[in-house]
């Protein structure tokens, strides 16, 4: 895929909404950066190029924090950061500006003759590692590892021994599918 048809932070995902994994095609909304033509070749050093990348690399995974919050009355977490304040107008003005900045940026990098990186890690691989940290979490709420905060009960470690099982059985179920063919933790 090119890099006019994806953004920036590397999100490949077919069949979402335009909003949530980035602009299905920068090129046609490009506009002219506001520079007087382009950025000459040799104006900017390896290591200023890197830099420019990193800094928009940066903005583009915090324009796709802001479309999770665009996206939040579509999700359902469990301990929210952010209620949804906002109405279907601004969020499409909001995602309109972000397409806007996307391409801006992207035409920067193209004028300082900086290709945008292709994703090197798949979906499944980053579902899968989530997963797996989860997993190893959930240890963190065993009664041996609870004792840190407390002596824990009887009761209270039956408790959170079932209770762990259980989240953990959902989590391995989860992983199968993310690694199919591959035995979770």
């Amino acid at each position: 895929m090119t890099p006019d048809k994806r953004n920036l932070s590397g999100s490949l995902c077919p069949g979402g909404s335009l909003e949530s994994i980035g602009i299905r095609n920068l090129r046609a909304e490009r506009r002219p950066v506001e520079q007087p033509g382009t950025i000459p070749d040799g104006l900017l050093s390896a290591t200023q190029q890197k830099h420019l990348l990193g800094v928009i690399k940066h903005a583009d995974q915090m324009l796709t924090e802001i479309e999770h919050i665009l996206d939040s009355e579509r999700s359902s977490p469990l301990i929210a950061r952010q209620t949804c304040d906002f109405e279907p107008p601004e969020a499409r003005e909001i995602r309109s500006g972000i397409a806007e900045l996307r391409a801006h940026m992207a035409a920067v990098l193209e004028q300082s003759g900086i290709k945008i990186p292709e994703p090197h890690i798949g979906g499944m691989h980053t579902i899968a590692s989530t997963l797996d940290y989860i997993d190893i979490e959930l240890e963190e709420l065993r009664p041996r590892a609870m004792r840190a905060y407390g002596e824990v009960s009887p009761a209270g470690g039956k408790h959170l021994e079932n209770t762990v099982g259980e989240i953990k059985a959902i989590v391995r179920r989860i992983l199968s599918h993310a690694r199919p063919g591959k035995s979770a933790l």
